[in-house]
């Protein structure tokens, strides 16, 4: 059968003008179709964005509101990609302007954290002195300096590593790392990261590697580090002021430990120059300063 093709697009014309005609008449006078409307557009928005990979509007000729719609459709896939790329212009600027708030809120930043108060120095001898003796007096409120017989004295660097277990006593064996100052400087040290050892083929820090086995009571350090020691628990760490003589000094041990690094060795015949006096340097009694810890106890 042959249809006539211009009877069929005047047919087409007429039915689109009445379908537009009737839905001016029912917007402007009834409000649920303009409801119904507005509706129908939105859902017609969803569709296009749901579909918004279509790139071309597809021609329809059997239905008036197909071919009504798909301009339509087309225009809100236009839309939606202008949408789109706004949205994405958007969060490129965005992100350049939080760069540029950084970089002029960074510097006030800095300024802040140098600009933090600190404690004023003291600007003369008085005031320094005053200062010194506050921060004595704080410190020993938190921790205490005990007094042993002779001169000898000690307090607490470190408390134990554990509450229970032996502590150190009269014939204890015991291994023993610590550190000597001498003449208000830094002599040698045997266990405690200062010295190196040879471990393997290399040198290295003698810190957990190295340390000096004693009994209580033998000598091996001079009796008034002997007596510092007595009561510390394993990894316990004390610092003793130890004066000279022969009573609990050096001279005690008969100066053990030695020395085995040059520097250590140079230090000692220093302090001794300072104990008996070096030409017209008459002779001082000056003390030593050990950092002692007991690494175990047997």
């Amino acid at each position: 059968m042959q249809i006539n093709v211009e009877w069929y697009r005047a047919s087409l014309k007429f039915a689109e003008t009445e379908h537009q005609t009737q839905t001016q008449h029912n917007t402007q006078h009834n409000p649920t179709n303009s409801m119904m409307v507005a509706a129908s557009v939105l859902f017609t928005f969803f569709v296009a964005a749901a579909s918004s990979f279509v790139k071309q509007s597809h021609a329809f000729t059997i239905s008036p509101l197909t071919t009504r719609l798909t301009p339509t459709t087309h225009l809100f896939v236009q839309r939606q990609t202008k949408v789109e790329d706004e949205c994405e212009q958007h969060q490129h600027f965005s992100r350049r302007s939080l760069i540029q708030q950084s970089a002029n809120i960074l510097p006030l930043l800095c300024f802040a954290a140098i600009a933090q108060p600190v404690d004023a120095k003291c600007t003369d001898i008085e005031s320094c002195r005053e200062e010194g003796e506050r921060r004595v007096e704080a410190d020993l409120k938190l921790n205490s300096i005990t007094k042993l017989s002779d001169g000898v004295r000690y307090k607490v660097l470190r408390p134990p590593s554990v509450s229970s277990g032996p502590s150190v006593s009269e014939g204890s064996i015991i291994d023993l790392a610590y550190s000597i100052n001498a003449n208000g400087r830094y002599a040698y040290s045997q266990g405690f990261g200062y010295e190196k050892v040879q471990f393997g083929e290399q040198l290295t820090s003698d810190l957990g590697l190295d340390s000096k086995r004693i009994t209580i009571g033998k000598h091996n350090v001079p009796i008034g580090i002997e007596n510092a020691l007595i009561g510390m628990k394993r990894g316990e760490r004390r610092r003793v002021e130890l004066p000279p003589g022969t009573a609990v000094g050096f001279e005690s041990s008969n100066w053990q430990p030695e020395p085995t690094a040059r520097n250590g060795k140079f230090s000692m015949e220093q302090y001794r120059k300072i104990l008996n006096g070096c030409g017209s340097q008459p002779p001082f009694p000056a003390e030593t300063v050990w950092d002692i810890e007991v690494l175990g106890i047997r």
